[in-house]
Order: structure tokens, then C-alpha cells, then sequence
């Protein structure tokens, strides 16, 4: 296979990560205690929405049909196929065992892992510590359900730290290589056409 040096921008994946990053937070608030839902609620969805739009506004960006081929979109699927049945089989899991806290720290784990392959797939240097940070968030929030902590403390703990993960990456993306720098296109970032 050729590989082709990419000349477009970071959006997409920016937007993926603010958005995620957002979920993730939101989906941990449900384990806060009363009053500190409003505040959380507030915050992330705040934060969320400022890394939107300015990934949007900083960062550059191109169709998944023009900017990859057939190869890669049909990879991308499959590790995303792969992602969902992870996520499926871990919820399973946890059901059938009547562990409840298992879910948010195999879901976290299993994300995490997704990013292993990306970062190969599309070059991407950033989902290489995605995955590591993902997978250490996952693997705490495991051993935190293991020794008999409830999940709203699980979710707490997992799900905004894979918020902060992914906002981070959000905001690395957009400060790397927003239009503000003068530079639209990641150097390194390579792909198989």
C-alpha cells in the first residue's frame, strides 16, 4: 500500500473527542450526590460546548470519503464493530455476574483498547496515550468494583476521568494545530490509501 501524506486538518477527531469527552462526563454526574448534579451538569456540558466550537472554528477538516480509502473506512469499521461488541460482551458480563460497578470501568478499558488499533490505522501518535490513559482509568475503576466499592463511586471515578482524557485530546488538537498557529495540518499524520 502507498502511503500518502494527509494536507488536511485535525476536526474530526477534535469533534469526536470534545463530544465523548462530554458524554462521558455527563454519564458521570448520575453518581453525584444532589446538589453537585447541577454544578457538574453546568460545568461539562460548558466545557464540552467551548471545545466544540472552537475545534470547529480552529481546526481543519475534510470528508471521511475524500480524505481516506476504501481500505481505511473499511478497517475503521470493523475496529469500531469491534469497539461495540467489546462494549456489548462487558455489559453481558457484568449483568451476569449482578455487578452493575463492572460496567463503566469494562466499558472505559474496552474504549481505550479501540484506540490501540486506531493509532496504527491512521498514524495518529495522540491514540497511543489516549489508550494508555483510557485503559488505566478503566483498569482503577475495575479494581476500585472489585474491592467492593459502589458504582456510583466507580462512575465518579471512571467516567469523568475519561472525560478529562478526551477533553485534554480535544484541546491539544486544537492549541496544536489550530488555524490561531498558523498550521491547519498535523505533520505526521500519514494514512493508507
Amino acid at each position: 500500500m502507498k502511503i500518502q501524506p494527509r494536507r488536511e486538518g485535525a476536526r474530526a477527531p477534535g469533534l469526536v473527542m470534545a463530544g465523548f469527552g462530554t458524554l462521558w462526563w455527563l454519564f458521570g454526574t448520575t453518581g453525584m450526590p444532589g446538589a453537585w448534579v447541577a454544578i457538574s451538569v453546568g460545568g461539562g456540558l460548558a466545557i464540552g460546548i467551548v471545545l466544540f466550537v472552537l475545534t470547529l472554528a480552529q481546526l481543519t477538516g475534510i470528508s471521511a470519503q475524500a480524505g481516506y480509502g476504501p481500505n481505511v473506512r473499511r478497517q475503521f469499521a470493523l475496529i469500531n464493530l469491534g469497539q461495540t461488541a467489546g462494549i456489548v460482551l462487558a455489559i453481558t458480563v457484568a449483568n451476569l455476574a449482578g455487578e452493575a460497578a463492572w460496567i463503566p470501568a469494562l466499558i472505559a478499558t474496552v474504549v481505550g483498547a479501540h484506540f490501540l488499533p486506531l493509532a496504527r490505522l491512521f498514524r495518529w501518535p495522540q491514540h497511543w496515550w489516549i489508550a494508555g490513559f483510557m485503559i488505566t482509568v478503566g483498569v482503577t475503576g475495575f479494581a476500585l468494583a472489585l474491592s467492593g466499592t459502589g458504582l456510583n463511586i466507580v462512575l465518579v471515578v471512571v467516567c469523568p476521568g475519561c472525560a478529562v482524557i478526551l477533553w485534554a485530546s480535544a484541546a491539544w488538537l486544537i492549541w496544536r494545530y489550530g488555524s490561531h498557529r498558523g498550521r491547519s495540518t498535523p505533520r505526521w499524520h500519514r494514512t493508507f490509501r
